[in-house]
């Protein structure tokens, strides 16, 4: 009677994996949400006050990623990468380098939903803001380096055998301020940086979570100035936030 339970049981499961639409089992995504963003760089100058082109604007913003299914997986997930372009240098009597571009990243919203639910790499987002150019002349002025600003995607991992791993991300590096030389120099100041992880969600009979909230961010350095009463720039402010974690 027992043999004969447990192969109706098994049957019953053959049967409904089999009568299953195709969608729900193995599912699976794998490089997910992606975007990635470059804005450009700026041109350069030459000549009495010359200033060189401000580096353009990069935005990116991942896709949101859904894995449903009885395999159901996402894996490097909501990505998203932006680099400000860098300004372009000047060269002159009070020239002036051009102002790096800042970056903005927002990972995607990633969702997995199974039984061997999971999510891997998780929220990501990246920024990178742009160099500021260089300037050399008398009362040369370098430029300030890009502001950069990272946001992880939320992440959200539900089944029984739930996961997220490396988690909610984000990396934000603001740019360098640029160099300058000659008398009366002043160099650029480097950018501000923030970045804000993720909010992770792992919910399930094995749930889990791994690297957690994360968020990294690191301001520019100032750039560096040379010739008589040159001024150094000042580097660029830092805030990270980790993402808020549920489990």
């Amino acid at each position: 009677m027992k043999r004969f339970l447990m192969l109706s049981m098994f049957t019953l499961g053959a049967c409904a994996l089999a009568m299953a639409p195709a969608q729900a089992f193995p599912n699976k995504i794998v490089n997910s949400g992606n975007a990635s963003a470059k804005g450009g760089n700026g041109g350069s100058a030459k000549g009495p006050f010359a200033v060189g082109g401000a580096g353009g604007f990069a935005g990116a913003q991942g896709g949101a990623i859904q894995a449903k299914g009885f395999f159901s997986q996402v894996v490097n997930s909501g990505n998203a990468k932006a680099v400000g372009g860098n300004g372009g240098n000047a060269s002159g009597f009070g020239a002036k380098g051009g102002l790096g571009g800042d970056a903005l990243a927002f990972g995607g919203s990633v969702s997995s939903k199974g039984i061997f639910s999971s999510v891997k790499n998780s929220g990501n987002a990246n920024a990178v803001g742009g160099k500021g150019g260089n300037a050399s002349g008398p009362f040369a002025v370098g430029g300030n380096g890009g502001g950069a600003l990272a946001q992880g995607g939320d992440i959200s991992s539900s089944g029984f055998f739930s996961s997220v791993k490396n988690s909610g991300n984000a990396n934000a590096k603001g740019g360098n301020g640029g160099n300058a030389s000659g008398f009366g120099a002043k160099a650029g100041n480097g950018g501000n940086a923030e970045a804000y992880g993720g909010s992770i969600s792992s919910k399930g009979f094995g749930s889990s979570v791994s690297g957690s909230g994360n968020a990294s961010a690191t301001g520019g350095n100032g750039g560096n100035a040379s010739g008589f009463g040159a001024q150094g720039g000042n580097g660029g402010s830092a805030i990270a936030v980790g993402g808020n974690i549920s489990n």
